[in-house]
């Protein structure tokens, strides 16, 4: 993979009145027929070595700052290191990736050397992953359930579980912003299809020490800290959000996308049951020390913005290019996924200023 560091350039899609912008390019290789095959994570080390999780070819690739390659971790199988299914990834002093088929959590060196790996249960059948925290408590999220019966449940919840204690707390619940349909006269076939309204909020960890959650139809962003025995809320602050109810001509373009996509399987009359309204605020990426937070908000034109919430409570758009997937944010580098035009990706890291 070659790596090219270009200073001074401008991106394309970039706001025009932007001077100057650093951009780190981490892509392919053409000459040895080596691409990146699903970028899934892209995190930031603590010394600003640059960690992609790649779900598709089950390695970590990290990188100096400056874009040279340092190591290549992981590999499919189920030896010391390596992974079966790329759950998660952080990168902070180590790297640590959470198996969710092998049921194991590994860390690893920048360099790539394993140092070690704990058991936690394994079952990818499981209602949800869990998040280990600083203080041995956990958080779990859980998934939508859909059924044309009492067991439909379309929320993510976030559910605490305290260092010695048997009880569980659930902190957050989320609506997710996919529909679910079912046959009008007997409630059979039944699935779900995806929508433009995003989920109703998003939450972002900061390492093992810090959780942040938003409500997309309110506003409300909640922090929370890994305290003595589990988490503890140490800011609130509302965020302007657009939200509109959804209205039946919203319902009926996923109908008619449903029906494109599905054809035949699709009755010729369903009942669709989506969120009670667009969601203002989809995906949160957390600067260090969580004095930045990114919001992803969809515009109502089949696209999204990023906005930057300062510690002091001001609110900036972020002129990102067009396609690009915000995944990181360290020393006000913006670190993300972009394709080309055959869907290969590549990470970016852009230094850009941002308007009011």
């Amino acid at each position: 993979m070659p790596i090219a560091l270009l200073l001074a350039m401008p991106v394309a899609g970039l706001a025009a009145q932007l001077p100057t912008a650093t951009v780190v390019s981490i892509g392919d290789n053409p000459a040895s027929g080596h691409y990146f095959e699903r970028i899934s994570h892209v995190g930031i080390a603590r010394d600003g070595s640059i960690c992609v999780g790649d779900a598709g070819l089950l390695r970590i690739f990290c990188y100096s700052s400056d874009g040279k390659l340092q190591a290549s971790i992981g590999g499919e199988g189920d030896g010391p290191g390596e992974l079966r299914f790329l759950e998660s990834m952080d990168a902070d002093s180590v790297v640590t990736a959470r198996d969710l088929i092998s049921g194991r959590v590994t860390r690893y060196s920048l360099s790539g050397r394993v140092l070690g790996s704990e058991q936690v249960e394994a079952n990818p059948f499981s209602p949800g992953v869990t998040r280990q925290l600083r203080n041995g408590s956990s958080v779990t999220m859980t998934v939508p359930r859909y059924a044309h019966s009492e067991w439909y449940d379309p929320w993510y919840r976030l559910i605490l579980s305290r260092v010695g204690s048997a009880s569980q707390d659930t902190i957050a619940q989320v609506r997710a912003g996919t529909a679910f349909w079912y046959e009008a006269s007997d409630g059979a076939p039944y699935s779900v299809t995806s929508t433009p309204f995003g989920n109703g909020g998003a939450w972002t960890f900061g390492g093992d020490s810090t959780l942040v959650v938003a409500d997309g139809y309110s506003g409300d962003v909640t922090w929370y800290a890994a305290g003595d025995s589990g988490l503890a809320v140490v800011r609130r602050t509302r965020v302007p959000v657009e939200v509109r109810p959804i209205d039946d001509g919203d319902m009926a373009a996923v109908e008619r996308s449903l029906r494109e996509e599905k054809g035949p399987v699709v009755p010729r009359e369903i009942v669709l049951r989506g969120p009670p309204s667009w969601s203002g605020i989809t995906d949160l990426v957390l600067g260090e020390l969580g004095d930045v937070l990114c919001i992803e908000s969809p515009d109502g034109e089949g696209g999204s913005y990023w906005r930057a919430l300062r510690a002091d409570g001001s609110l900036d758009i972020l002129p990102l290019p067009s396609g690009f997937t915000l995944k990181a944010l360290r020393n006000n580098i913006y670190y993300g996924v972009v394709s080309d035009e055959l869907g290969r990706q590549s990470v970016m890291g852009l230094r850009i200023l941002v308007t009011h």
